[in-house]
């Protein structure tokens, strides 16, 4: 095992060699490249709520409507994909294609 120095992001070559005691080098197979990635992606953004439709976030009665329910949309970051999943309150939402055309998921 050897423990390898990262000094930032990005890829870092791994070479490995043995010398045995007549002096015969021996070279493995193949040299690795691992890419280095700590930036946390940008998959989202801000969250609204559409129902709160004076913005001063307070749902009155007429604003929560009869259900008693409301939804909450959180925008996409640029490095969302489709298949992203955006975990809302416990509840895991997995990103379409229609939601990244909409910019945001909806979580019910």
């Amino acid at each position: 095992t050897a423990a390898i120095p990262v000094t930032g992001e990005g890829p870092v070559a791994i070479h490995a060699e043995a010398v045995d005691a007549q002096g015969n080098v021996d070279v493995a197979d193949a040299d690795v490249t691992v890419t280095v990635d700590t930036v946390p992606a940008d998959l989202i953004g801000a969250i609204t709520i559409p129902e709160d439709l004076n913005g001063d976030g307070i749902l009155n009665a007429d604003e929560l409507g009869t259900d008693g329910s409301f939804n909450a949309q959180v925008a996409l970051g640029p490095d969302a994909l489709d298949g992203t999943v955006v975990n809302v309150n416990g509840v895991n939402y997995t990103v379409t294609a229609a939601d990244l055309a909409n910019g945001y998921i909806t979580a019910a």
